[in-house]
């Protein structure tokens, strides 16, 4: 007499309607692992939760089984039916003249704790590189991930075949308060709220930015990009100057701070492809 047993190997899809809560307590011990190690603190409220979860179920929607839906490839892990790791990636054409490179920024690949130790992680990634591959027609196509030092992520993208092609790191304001940028008369400091006046003054330098792009002329496969990156850059200083204080601890300025990362995409890259030059570290 035979038996037969559930298979427990890890197998990777697009996620359907009804399975957004359970990709937003992903998102949850996503945060909360960059926490741990020294990002951003993650929201702890949980209405930001059932929002994330309700636009996830209209994503999966829109995506009709589709793993990619624009620029945007979204993937989930299942053993049996429960998600229990997620990744998702943004697709990027750069360049002109023949000269153009398709990349694949892999991003908040998240698994389950119950899951780990299991290869959840690496089946999502050979998922991504495959429905990349199959998107592009087999073209080139350079899969990256930005990893900051504290990460202990280093060691699983070692191990699945990724290389350190560039290195950033975040610098504590306070600890270098003293040392010069630019030239003597410049030096970096944490912000306070005396300097929401200097703050506002920056944020019309950058409204004078974007009506320049608007009436510059500039070749067509630059202007959008560029426009972009100041669109980006206002919303950003918009948030910071609603949160002049201690905006690392308050999980509104958090949620909202990891909204726009998980909406912008590091357009200023795309740029620096465009004009021929190394991309920002």
């Amino acid at each position: 007499m035979a038996a037969l047993t559930r298979s427990t190997r890890p197998g990777a899809r697009p996620p359907v309607v009804g399975e957004g809560v359970a990709i937003a307590s992903l998102w949850r011990e996503l945060w909360d692992a960059h926490e741990n190690w020294g990002g951003y603190p993650g929201t702890r409220d949980p209405a930001v939760y059932v929002q994330l979860a309700r636009r996830l179920d209209e994503e999966a929607r829109a995506r009709a089984g589709r793993a990619i839906l624009g620029g945007h490839l979204h993937l989930v892990a299942s053993v049996g039916h429960e998600p229990c790791g997620q990744v998702e990636g943004w697709l990027e054409l750069a360049g002109t003249g023949g000269g153009e490179m398709r990349t694949c920024e892999v991003r908040s690949l998240i698994v389950a704790r119950s899951a780990r130790r299991m290869g959840v992680g690496r089946v999502l990634l050979e998922a991504i590189q495959q429905a990349v591959g199959a998107h592009v027609r087999g073209a080139p196509c350079v899969m990256a991930a930005e990893v900051l030092e504290p990460n202990p992520a280093h060691d699983f993208y070692a191990r699945v075949g990724f290389s350190p092609i560039a290195w950033s790191a975040y610098i504590d304001a306070a600890a270098v308060s003293a040392l010069p940028v630019g030239g003597p008369w410049f030096c970096s400091r944490l912000a306070v709220p005396d300097d929401a006046l200097a703050l506002a003054h920056l944020e019309t330098s950058i409204k004078k930015l974007r009506e320049k792009w608007q009436t510059q002329t500039w070749p067509a496969n630059l202007r959008g990009p560029i426009q972009d990156d100041v669109n980006e850059m206002s919303e950003y200083l918009t948030l910071y100057k609603e949160f002049p204080t201690k905006p690392k601890k308050n999980s509104m300025f958090a949620a909202r701070y990891n909204s726009l990362n998980a909406q912008n995409s590091l357009l200023s890259r795309r740029v620096h492809h465009l004009l021929g030059l190394p991309p920002p570290s």
